[in-house]
């Protein structure tokens, strides 16, 4: 499955499944400034509570049918839009947070394995884990290989730190894929430098860096906006040597005052950047000075120039 970066990402809730109530109090804290935390102590309490759970992300319209197009109504085509304000407008969203990406279930329970409980919870759509000390392998291999879940580790005295590991590890994981039919129609044209590995590295060393917490894509270029553990609000701008040209096409005939900024950003010093939708065309030309930014350049499978407003 090839890697991208997801289009938004945010503190989403784990889901525990274990009869020991100090082991979830101690989860709970542990992971209590990444992570939400809802805790299950009865195993089949949980199915019966899981099996009624609805992604908050399925309200949210990602996409929608572009009936402005001339192909709208024929045939043959049934045009569709990517919905890139529904991505912006889950900053605002408390209910995002209800979003359940791992459920970790402990195998020895009473009444029920945890092989068991995950069986009943298969379509639950997010990443499970399995803690085990009993089962035996060819059980837990198989419930692997049958998609019952994404990883499983045998309780030993490395378990915290494994566990830590996989679950930001499957947190990631999940929104990529929340993102993938997304991401499908960011790149139904051209490749976009959201699949692109060193790309995503620099940003990923980015987000940890400024200790991002969450972020959602603005525009089809790949500009973010993003929010820090403090609260702070950045905007991680980026051109493709692709989307250069093109933003220097739209300009090519601007006035005088403007000559100066867009030979700059045809250089690769500066990029601009209006605001979130905020178009070129609403800012007049005189006022752009203050809109471009000093870049910096990445070379991957396109030349990128970005910065952080």
């Amino acid at each position: 499955m090839t890697n991208t970066l997801p289009l938004f990402y945010f503190k989403p809730t784990l889901c525990w499944i274990d009869d020991d109530q100090l082991f979830l109090d101690a989860v709970s804290l542990h992971y209590a400034p990444e992570f939400h935390s809802l805790t299950f102590t009865n195993s089949f309490e949980a199915v019966e509570a899981l099996n009624q759970y609805q992604s908050p992300l399925n309200t949210v319209q990602f996409t929608r049918e572009l009936t402005e197009s001339d192909l709208y109504g024929t045939q043959e085509h049934h045009p569709i839009s990517m919905n890139i304000p529904a991505i912006k407008s889950l900053m605002q969203s408390e209910e995002k947070h209800k979003e359940i990406a791992i459920l970790v279930s402990d195998y020895n329970m009473p009444g029920q394995t945890g092989l068991e409980v995950l069986a009943q919870l298969k379509p639950l759509p997010c990443q499970k884990i399995l803690l085990t000390g009993d089962a035996s392998h060819d059980s837990v291999v198989k419930a692997f290989n049958d998609g019952l879940i994404q990883r499983f580790i045998q309780k030993n005295n490395d378990t915290a730190d494994i566990l830590r590991k996989y679950v930001f590890d499957l947190v990631e994981r999940h929104f990529q894929e929340k993102s993938r039919p997304l991401m499908n129609h960011l790149e139904s044209s051209k490749p976009s430098a959201l699949s692109d590995p060193i790309f995503i590295n620099a940003f990923n060393q980015w987000r940890e860096k400024e200790n991002i917490v969450e972020f959602y894509l603005i525009n089809k270029q790949g500009c973010f906006i993003a929010k820090n553990n403090d609260g702070d609000i950045l905007h991680f701008v980026v051109f493709s040597e692709q989307d250069k040209k093109d933003f220097l096409a739209l300009h090519d005939e601007a006035p005088e005052d403007a000559s100066s900024l867009l030979k700059s950003f045809e250089e690769g010093v500066h990029i601009p950047f209006f605001g979130v939708d905020v178009e070129s065309w609403d800012i007049p030309h005189a006022e752009w000075e203050q809109y471009f930014y000093p870049a910096q350049v990445l070379q991957g499978r396109d030349v990128y120039y970005w910065a952080v407003v």
